[in-house]
């Protein structure tokens, strides 16, 4: 019974004395424009670390309509603090379902992201993204380069 409580302990001392290498956050500022999106990020090595990423629109302003997607990303940590902190660039690559069109994504964030003991993180970012519009509705505009702009906030473990 000792052995069995003290190999407990020593797996609650060494998850404990880890550093995070997971983090769940989403876009505050983003709901103000009918945008939901979620993130999920995991570290796979001291410097990378791979992020999924989901969304839903339900329309505001001109843009009416509702839509989906997700993109997955690749980041690669740039300072010598361990992923997942620090600046990073994320090529990454999604897909958006709408209403009237679909469209696929490729692009790049640069970015920095904080992580506080206490597990709160913040993740601030800005890239370029190009869409290509799949099908042929004209009524769509939604092809080109969109400016990425991340704001995200969570919770690292």
């Amino acid at each position: 019974m000792n052995k069995m409580l003290l190999l407990l302990a020593f797996i609650a001392f060494g998850i404990n004395v880890n550093a995070q290498s997971t983090t769940l956050k989403m876009s505050p500022g983003a709901i103000a424009f009918g945008l939901f999106s979620g993130c999920y990020e995991k570290v796979i090595s001291d410097k990378t670390s791979f992020q999924l990423t989901g969304l839903a629109y339900f329309g505001f302003g001109d843009y009416e309509g509702t839509g989906f997607g997700g993109s997955a990303g690749f980041r690669m940590y740039l300072t010598k603090k361990e992923a997942p902190r620090g600046f990073y660039l994320m090529p990454q690559t999604g897909v958006i379902f709408g209403e009237s069109a679909t469209a696929v994504g490729i692009g790049s964030d640069f970015g920095y992201q904080w992580i506080w003991e206490s597990g709160f993180v913040l993740d601030i970012a800005i890239g370029p993204n190009y869409y290509f519009k799949l099908g042929n509705d004209i009524n769509t505009d939604f092809e080109g380069f969109i400016t990425g702009i991340v704001l995200g906030v969570g919770y690292a473990w």
